[in-house]
């Protein structure tokens, strides 16, 4: 297999749920290849730096404590993302499951 140096320009072709997969895959492998360091720390960096700016702008226009905002704001979204990712998981493995 072959990267493109150019993702953008590939064209998909058929548009069916396996070939999505492939071309997610190949997506991710390409992410990996470009930039190694984005996988760790991007999603880690997006999340503290706009949490710690939804919490200053929270204590200048409520005047509300922003350790705390940002615990309580953190905590909420971690639960969120991991009931999704729980969900997402149930239906995917759904119709495995079911013979009938």
């Amino acid at each position: 297999m072959r990267i493109s140096n150019q993702p953008a320009l590939q064209n998909s072709g058929i548009c069916d749920v396996n070939r999505f997969q492939e071309r997610f895959i190949r997506w991710a492998k390409l992410r990996v290849a470009m930039v190694p360091t984005t996988i760790l720390l991007e999603p880690l960096f997006e999340c503290m730096v706009l949490g710690a700016l939804a919490s200053w702008s929270a204590s200048l226009l409520f005047n509300w404590d922003p350790l705390v905002f940002y615990l309580v704001v953190s905590f909420r979204f971690d639960i969120t993302f991991y009931c999704a990712g729980k969900r997402t998981l149930q239906l995917n493995y759904k119709w495995l499951i079911d013979i009938s």
